[in-house]
């Protein structure tokens, strides 16, 4: 990941389940099946597959824009 901004994919990348922030760990979890991941959507542990898909995200002009795929 370059310096600045990103976005990832909050679809478990196992069976595609809603990841949640876990503020205690600073960790993303899937509540289905005990996967985990970094803030940066890396793999922890757990069944999935592959980390979570991260998304480009621009600043212009005090507006956040989520761009495609990074």
């Amino acid at each position: 990941v370059q310096a600045g901004f990103f976005a990832v994919d909050m679809k478990c990348t196992h069976l595609g389940c809603m990841v949640e922030w876990e503020t205690d760990s600073q960790t993303l979890k899937c509540p289905c099946h005990a996967a985990f991941f970094d803030y940066q959507g890396k793999v922890i542990s757990g069944p999935a597959p592959k980390p979570l898909p991260q998304y480009k995200v621009e600043v212009a002009k005090d507006v956040i824009y989520v761009a495609g795929l990074a």
